[in-house]
């Protein structure tokens, strides 16, 4: 695929490579393998306990460096045993 000045000025101010745009693009056309999961990511084993020190921390840090971010939304994938 061929970028136009304005395209490649576009990737640049998102802190992007052309080359990075296009190994993703790769990817939209050859999709990704499938992943054989052990289980499920549980409290222990894979997922992490923050005490009320470090939430405090970590919101009060988001809270003040917000404004500078381009913030994406992040839906978890669920999980159902049947």
């Amino acid at each position: 695929m061929n970028f136009t000045e304005t395209h490649i000025k576009q990737i640049e101010t998102k802190d992007l490579t052309v080359e990075k745009v296009k190994k993703q693009l790769d990817v939209f056309k050859t999709g990704l393998p499938y992943v054989n999961l052990k289980s499920a990511a549980v409290l222990n084993d894979g997922i992490l306990q923050l005490s009320e020190k470090e939430k405090c921390y970590f919101l009060e840090y988001y809270d003040n460096k917000k404004e500078g971010l381009d913030i994406l939304k992040f839906v978890p994938a669920s999980w159902c045993s049947d």
